[in-house]
Parts: C-alpha cells; structure tokens; sequence
C-alpha cells in the first residue's frame, strides 16, 4: 500500500508523544525561570489578542514571539497550573511533529523500513525530549529547522510545477521568516538561504534562479512592513542589541589571545556535534564527500541542497552562538542543536554508501575520520564546569566527571569512552553493519543517556503554590496588585519569591517604600515589622503580608 508508511509513522508519533505528556505530568512549574517565563507571559498577551513580534517583558530582555504563539492555546485551560501543563503536552506535540520531515527526507535516500526508524531514532533523541519539559523555544525551532530543510529542497529542486510550485515557494520562504521569529540566531538559516542563491548564481553564470525563486523571496519583502512595526513599536529587530554584538566581533580581532579564545570555544561547539552524533553519524556524514563522485546524478543534487543548507546553517549558527558568549568561555549546545538531526540523517545516507562500498580503502577512510575527529574531541572538549540549562542533552558528561572527580577517575572515565567508541568503530572496519541494527542501538544510546539527565532536569521547578502561603493566599483572593519593600529589590530572597509571584500570582508588582504606596494598592511584602501600624495577614518564613488600605 502506497502509504503504509504513514500508518508507521503515525502510529510512532501517538505513542512518543503520548509517553512524553505522561512524563510531564511530574513537572508542576517552571525550572529555567527566566527564559520559561518570558514565553509563558508572551503567550497570555498572545492569547488576549495582542499581535507581539517581540516580546518586551519587563523582568529580562525582549524575546521572539513565534514560540509563543504555538503555547498561547494553553491559556484556555484557565488556571495557570493547568496552563503549564497544557504547554508542556504542547510541546510533546510540537517537537515529536519533527518525525514527519525526519522521515520525508530520509525518503529521499534510504529504503521505507529505513527512514521510518531514523525518523523515530531522531524523535527520541536526548537534544529534543529534554526540552519538552520546559517553555523553552527549542521545542518548535528544532523540528522546524529540519521542514524548513525539506521546504528547500524541494523547492530548489524544480520538479513541482504549477500552483503546487507556487504554494511550495512562498511555504519555504515563510518557513525561514518563521523560524527567525522564534529565535533569533535563525538568522543563520536567513543567511544559509542566502548563500544557496549566490551559488545558483555562480554556478548558472546567470541571474534566471532570481526569477526562478522569486516566489519564495517574496516573503522577505513582504517582511519589511513588520520590521518597520519592530523598530517603532520595540525599538529592536530580533530583541538584542546589535551594537553591542557588533563591539563583540571587533573584540574578538583586537589581538591573537582573542582571536584564539573564539577558535577554542568555536571547536567546543563543533565537538558538542560529534559527542551527540555518537561519533557514529558524523563519521559517515564526512564519509559521503570521499565517496561523492559515485553518488548517481540526482540523488548528488538532492544530497547537494540538503548538505549546503544544513552545513552553512550550522556554521553560522556556531559564529553566532559564539558571538553572544564571547567572554564567557560556557558552552551553549542547545543554541547549535537544531541541526543536529540534520547530521544524524546525513551519517546514516554514509553509512549506506560505506555499506555498499565497502573494502579495505572505505574502511581505512572511516579510520581515518574517526581518528581525526576523536582526537579533537579528546584535546579540546571541556569536562566540567557545565551549565545544566545550555547543554541537556550532553549532560551525562559533567554528571560522570563529578562522579569521577579526580584525576584517576577522569581519566578511567575517559580511556573507558574510548575504547567502547573504538571498539564500536573495529566492528565497523571489520564487519558490514546493518542500518537498522545501527538505528536500533542510536535509539537505546538515547534512552540510556536521557534517562539520568530527566532526574537530574526534574530535580528543579519553581515548586507548587501551595509552598508559599503568601502566593497561596493571593492566588485564593484575586488581588491584582501588591507593593514589596523597596530596599528588598534584587536580594536573593526577593528574588527567589518574585520568580514564584509571576509564575503563580501573575498580578502587578510594585518596589516601593510603605509611605509611597499608591491608593490602588492594598497590599504590601516586607520583612519589616510594621505591625503596630497595619495588620498582618499572613507570613511566611521571615516574609509579611499587611494589608494597608
């Protein structure tokens, strides 16, 4: 039957999706604060009818709205304990949707039985189901980036002709301008595109794919009217500051010591690639260039566009991951993943060219790649000193270096990843493996690394309501607005209780002192004692809620 596949396919998305919003139910509140709450409040404006592009919050920096548009449904549910949960189940959705383009353009090389389990492999990969259980914008950007890379194409293709060529251009444009929209380091995937169509141009000696694609520029100059609407509506294009990005570039040219950091953190980056490939699959992506010549005609120009889009992107998106931590020296793999699975599509059409060309030559090349790679990644890559939040889905790698602390354990740990990497890479050279045995063993690598790092990502949360009797209390009671006691601003305390106020309150809050308070106001937090003045009505720890009008 023709679409047997999709029965597959459909049938692998219920299940994951449904196991992954069974998983969320455990998580009660927000865990990477900052960053979860600015989504969730661009959301309620969204939902409330407000057309927001960029989303001024006012407790962290104006954040890309696209995200938010896909959470903003949540808000239905009413209550924002269930609205998060209901976010949550969205993203379980949303990411596992990466399953449809995953297997739509592993179709384009490999057999059905392989594509439908490199699809499911992908979908399961640590770098997209820990971030389903956060607000975070990794949840669209990462299955999105891989449509947009099918969308490309086909369109660059030039098989589909008619309306459906029409609607397929303006779609692939669209799919760009949408993903700047939900982050925007997609900026890389803007200059990607950019870079296919000078090629084209070169290439052809002529301008003819301008009128060729014209259709799917479009978009982009239908887009000045919203940057325009940006600019004088929020001040900023993608919610930074480029003056400052750009004093960034001119640091890191200032001397060679500079120069050199962005080199070293620009390999990290590049390391993170080969580490959450499982060395495996970008091995066999580097493979396909050797053997590209015997590739046949028109599977070289579908791989050609499906490489160009998804090498330029992730170079660009490194530059510019580099660019915003400059100074820093941290490592930011969830800025970079969302072409991972570019990659892990790439290694598995090499590892069936390996399959089929398979003799002495072929072997000593993979050999020789992995050798290459390893030893980048065994002088250069970091094994401590990680932030959980910029790097789930390698986490595994600072959880055993702190188990392993010293430097005999370091090094017991690390001799023990390469002979279990060298002998996976022996059975390669030696035997003929299986794709799907392959796939198989990608998929329980996954599981195995995800499962420890979930307990570890679970272990964090804002807590329940129910914690902080004074957010209990105000929640219970529909106060709108409250004041906290100005010299309290930006403490630790009033730190950790304003995050809880805005998830769970969700009202006005004002810094102020007692006599300032504002008629409107009737309530105030302090942790003074004001109480022969006005009476308290309830506390919490050292914190007091009076109420003052």
């Amino acid at each position: 039957m023709k679409l047997k596949w999709f029965h597959y396919i459909i049938t692998a998305f219920i299940v994951i999706s449904s196991i992954k919003i069974a998983i969320s139910l455990f998580r009660s509140s927000p865990w990477i604060v900052w960053d979860e709450l600015a989504y969730i409040d661009i959301g309620e404006k969204i939902f409330h009818g407000k057309l927001v592009i960029i989303g001024d919050v006012p407790y962290t920096h104006p954040y890309p709205a696209g995200y938010s548009y896909f959470i903003a449904p949540a808000f239905l549910l009413g209550d924002i304990g269930r609205v998060y949960h209901g976010m949550l189940a969205i993203n379980c959705i949303l990411s596992s949707l990466i399953i449809f383009p995953a297997y739509l353009v592993s179709r384009n090389f490999l057999e059905e039985k392989e594509s439908i389990l490199l699809a499911i492999a992908i979908t399961i990969l640590p770098a997209i189901t820990l971030h389903n259980f956060s607000t975070m914008s990794e949840n669209a950007f990462i299955p999105l980036f891989l449509l947009s890379a099918w969308f490309i194409m086909k369109s660059f293709l030039g098989k589909i002709r008619g309306y459906k060529k029409i609607i397929l251009d303006i779609i692939t444009g669209f799919s760009i301008i949408f993903l700047i929209l939900i982050k925007a380091t997609s900026i890389a995937m803007f200059l990607a595109l950019i870079f296919l169509f000078i090629y084209k141009i070169l290439k052809e000696k002529s301008f003819s794919i301008i009128k060729e694609k014209i259709l799917v520029i479009i978009p982009f100059i239908a887009s000045i009217p919203i940057a325009f609407y940006m600019l004088s509506t929020e001040n900023t294009l993608l919610g930074y500051d480029s003056i400052l990005y750009l004093d960034r570039v001119f640091s890191i040219f200032k001397d060679a010591s500079s120069l050199f950091s962005f080199v070293k953190v620009f390999i990290n980056e590049l390391n993170y690639y080969f580490l959450a490939s499982y060395f495996v699959f970008m091995v066999f992506t580097i493979f396909i260039f050797i053997y590209w010549k015997k590739l046949e005609k028109e599977r070289q120009e579908k791989l050609f566009i499906f490489c160009f889009y998804t090498l330029l992107s992730t170079l660009f998106l490194i530059l510019i991951t580099d660019i915003h931590i400059y100074g820093t020296h941290e490592i930011y793999t969830r800025y970079v993943s969302p072409t991972l699975p570019s990659f892990f599509i790439l290694g598995t059409i090499g590892l069936k060219i390996y399959r089929k060309e398979m003799n002495y030559k072929s072997s000593f090349y993979v050999a020789i790649i992995f050798l290459i790679i390893f030893s980048i990644f065994l002088i250069f890559f970091p094994i401590q000193n990680y932030k959980l939040v910029n790097n789930l889905d390698i986490y595994f790698i600072d959880m055993a270096s702190n188990k392993f602390l010293t430097a005999a354990g370091i090094i017991s740990f690390f001799m023990l990843l390469c002979s279990l990497v060298l002998l996976l890479f022996l059975s390669f050279l030696y035997f003929k493996p299986k794709i799907i045995v392959v796939l198989i063993i990608s998929m329980l690598v996954s599981l195995i690394i995800t499962a420890p790092i979930l307990q570890k990502e679970f272990g964090y949360s804002l807590g329940k309501k129910e914690d902080n009797k004074i957010i209990e209390w105000l929640c219970e009671h529909d106060v709108n607005k409250i004041a906290i006691e100005k010299n309290l601003k930006d403490t630790i305390g009033e730190r950790i209780i304003k995050e809880k106020l805005i998830f769970w309150w969700r009202g006005e809050i004002t810094y102020v002192s007692i006599e300032n308070v504002s008629n409107n106001v009737h309530y105030f937090i302090s942790q003074k004692n004001y109480v022969d003045q006005y009476p308290i009505v309830i506390t919490y720890n050292s914190w007091k809620l009076y109420e003052i009008k």
